[in-house]
């Protein structure tokens, strides 16, 4: 193992007088070590820009530039790491020393003594090995920093973009806002219309802070976004979040959520609280009026059954306002106390409704930041009561059957099915029987692709690559599709004396082995083949299929169980 003697360091020397230069160069050499020489200061300091040396070893008195004067801009140029210094001088004053001492590390006295060098370099190795040890950890550090920097850019990349696509607060009936405690929140606000004009809203919060937290939001968002586009309801849309987080991540990292599904046309909050805060219905003047409080677990904990799943349904009368918060805001120091709703209470009473979310928000940074802050306020903003309406917009439909046919040119158009829904809601179908938009999706998606484009699963459902395959395939069939149809109807029926909603679905295709795409009861891959049929037989009343395949039937309850007026 190397002694501190015998690590070679690089030295400049730089002395006016030849022979010094000479007599130093070859000590040092001796020593071991590389040495670069030079005349004056202005060179000294050229060179310890360009070569970077260890130390240096300064005459005083130089011509052009001396040694104080390039001690100075060397130790400008050093940077974070410090170039060591050492003088060399014939000067006995006092006040030459002390001058010398201020600007360099040691200072020795000519006519040299060697053995008295010598000393003295053993002591500056010991420090240009420290000095190298922290370089290397510097740059160890500088790398580490630039790859997480990278790595972090690549995440908040991906972040933004999902979140850009999420519904974006309007600043009257939906507001929200989160505030990290780190680069990177785990909490996060998601929101999307239904068919039906319904709006879906998520706010999660997972364990944990930063990164790590929200990577195990990022899945959420994506069976949150498709499955309310299709119109599923949050009872069904919960349990599929709770699968995902159960599936993907480990057991001790589960996400406190609280979905809601707002029908602002029919007054009515439908919610579902899974280990967050309590979510509160105020009335206009800031009273809490009801406050639903967590029904089970965080989503990953709860086992897979229907009945942990179940939503409550709150009033949201014009002028009401559901706050939704995560435990950032319910815990902080400024709500603490037996009971939180308390100092809530009395913060929104004193706040006018536009202003509560950034008065929870700002209140709660004043207490002093410990964890992310996000809340969400929807108000319910309907100027025509329900009083008011027409009767058939209270309870009726506007007929009893919708029928139609739909060739290859109305096939291959991507928005046929918002469009068909856009019909049906319409005529009232879609308010009355709220999972129409969710159980027609299905079905419709089965007859174009197994039906009509005779396309087989495949490798669907194996890998992301078999994914892009399977719907490249479909998109070629559709641009070549020269005929064919699917037939849609819909139309009121009664089971037992109560008015339901019968959904026929058929197809010109060849038809499909239903039973190989519908295994009974959930399935146990939320992305596997026959999911959506599996939803559709949970969903629905009842569900049969023609024995060719080509054709489905659907019976879907009413939204309370009642008969609904014509």
């Amino acid at each position: 193992m190397a002694t501190p003697a015998d690590t070679p360091i690089k030295v400049l020397v730089a002395d006016d007088q030849k022979s010094n230069r000479h007599i130093l160069e070859v000590f040092l050499r001796q020593e071991g070590h590389t040495v670069i020489v030079a005349s004056d200061g202005r060179e000294a300091v050229e060179l310890h820009r360009r070569e970077q040396p260890d130390l240096v070893l300064l005459d005083v008195v130089m011509p052009v530039m001396d040694g104080l004067e390039a001690a100075r801009l060397i130790n400008a140029e050093s940077g974070e790491v410090h170039t060591p210094i050492l003088f060399l001088s014939m000067a006995k004053d006092q006040r030459t020393v002390l001058d010398g001492l201020e600007l360099a590390d040691d200072f020795i006295s000519k006519p040299i003594n060697f053995g008295l060098l010598r000393a003295k370099l053993r002591a500056f190795i010991r420090l240009v090995r420290t000095q190298r040890t922290l370089r290397v950890q510097q740059r160890r550090i500088e790398s580490f920093n630039d790859e997480m920097r990278r790595e972090s850019e690549v995440a908040s990349f991906i972040l933004n973009r999902v979140l850009a696509h999420t519904e974006q607060p309007d600043g009257h009936s939906l507001q929200y806002r989160v505030v990290p405690a780190a680069l990177f929140s785990g909490d996060v606000v998601f929101a999307r219309r239904t068919p039906s004009g319904r709006l879906h809203v998520l706010l999660a919060d997972a364990v944990g802070h930063g990164l790590p937290a929200a990577i195990n939001i990022l899945p959420l968002y994506f069976p949150f976004e498709a499955m309310s586009r299709k119109g599923y309801p949050i009872s069904t849309l919960a349990r599929e979040l709770n699968r995902r987080v159960r599936d993907l991540f480990p057991r001790d990292r589960f996400v406190a959520a609280i979905l809601a599904s707002i029908d602002a046309e029919a007054g009515v909050v439908e919610v579902w609280n899974g280990g967050s805060p309590p979510a509160l219905m105020v009335r206009p003047d800031g009273r809490i009026a009801e406050r639903v409080d967590s029904m089970q677990m965080a989503l990953g904990i709860n086992d897979d059954d229907p009945k942990l799943f179940e939503t409550r349904r709150v009033d949201f009368s014009v002028g009401d306002q559901l706050i939704l918060f995560s435990d950032g805001i319910w815990e902080s120091p400024t709500f603490a106390g037996d009971d939180p709703t308390l100092p809530v209470e009395a913060l929104l009473r004193a706040t006018p409704p536009p202003t509560r979310m950034d008065a929870l928000v700002e209140r709660a940074l004043a207490a002093g930041q410990f964890d992310d802050l996000s809340v969400m306020v929807l108000t319910q903003r309907e100027t025509v009561t329900r009083e008011a309406r027409p009767r058939a917009a209270q309870v009726g439909v506007a007929t009893d059957r919708l029928a139609l046919q739909l060739g290859a040119e109305a096939l291959r158009n991507p928005g046929v099915i918002d469009d068909v829904l856009s019909m049906a809601g319409a005529l009232g179908f879609v308010g009355h029987f709220p999972k129409l938009p969710a159980i027609f999706f299905e079905l419709f998606a089965n007859a174009l692709e197994h039906g009509v484009l005779n396309l087989a699963s495949g490798n669907k459902y194996l890998s992301s690559e078999g994914y892009l395959e399977y719907f490249a395939e479909k998109q070629r069939r559709l641009d070549v599709l020269a005929d064919g149809f699917i037939a849609v109807e819909m139309a009121l029926d009664s089971i037992a004396g109560k008015q339901v909603l019968r959904l026929m679905v058929s197809d010109s295709g060849r038809g499909f082995r239903v039973f190989d795409f519908a295994p009974e009861g959930p399935a146990d891959d939320c992305v596997s083949a026959g999911h959506g049929l599996a939803l559709v037989r949970g969903m629905a009343l009842h569900l049969t299929h023609n024995k060719q395949g080509n054709e489905a039937i659907a019976l879907i309850g009413h939204v309370d169980g009642g008969v609904p007026e014509r």
